[in-house]
This record gives C-alpha cells, sequence and structure tokens, in this order.
C-alpha cells in the first residue's frame, strides 16, 4: 500500500527544500533591507543635523567630518539603535503608525497580487 506513494518522496524533498529556501531568502532579505535602511538613515540624520545646525547658527563648523572615524562611530551606534528598534517590532511598523499606513499595504498587496497573476 506504501509503496505506491515512493515515486512522490523525491519531488515532495525537492519542491519543500525549494519553499524552505524562498522563506529563508525572504527573512533574509528583509534582514538585509532593515540593515541598509538603519545605516542610510543614520548617516542622513548625522550628517543633516550637523548642517541644520550650521544653518541656524547654533555652530560655526560642523563637529563632525564626514571622513573621521567619530562619525562613523555616531553613525554606527545610531544605525545599531535603529537596526534593533527595528527588530524588536518585527520589522513592521508599531501600533499607530501601522493603522494609518493601512491603506499602503492594501495597495502594495493589490499590486503584488497583480504582478504575480501575470
Amino acid at each position: 500500500m506504501l509503496s505506491e506513494y515512493h515515486k512522490w518522496i523525491d519531488p515532495g524533498i525537492k519542491y519543500s527544500s525549494q519553499a524552505v529556501g524562498v522563506f529563508l531568502a525572504w527573512i533574509l532579505q528583509r534582514i538585509m533591507s532593515a540593515i541598509h535602511c538603519s545605516l542610510r538613515g543614520a548617516f542622513l540624520f548625522v550628517s543633516s543635523s550637523q548642517d541644520a545646525l550650521v544653518k541656524l547658527g547654533y555652530i560655526s563648523s560642523p563637529v563632525l567630518e564626514k571622513d573621521s572615524t567619530l562619525f562613523s562611530g555616531a553613525v554606527m551606534l545610531l544605525a545599531l539603535i535603529g537596526f534593533l528598534s527595528q527588530a524588536s517590532y518585527g520589522f513592521g511598523l508599531p501600533f499607530p503608525l501601522n493603522l494609518l499606513f493601512l491603506p499602503v499595504y492594501v495597495l502594495e498587496f493589490v499590486i503584488t497580487q497583480m504582478i504575480g497573476s501575470v
């Protein structure tokens, strides 16, 4: 009785392995995107805040030069805080913001379904 199902073992292993691979690729892509976004956001925040302080007259020149180790350290520290906060929310938005951006999520779902059906 079970011998008739032996022909399904190899395709079952193949497709389940591919499904696990795709799932792991999605997780890794989400983590890599979060790291990139946190690094880019931290860089923009540190450099723009210095430029704003100079423009408003609170400081005469930028304290941290963009090529300095201290600038890189400040960016890395801020990026680490940003990444850990994203990871603590499961790479999603916290409560009030997820309701605010619900129409965007619905639009993304519709676009994904339209592209997937082509």
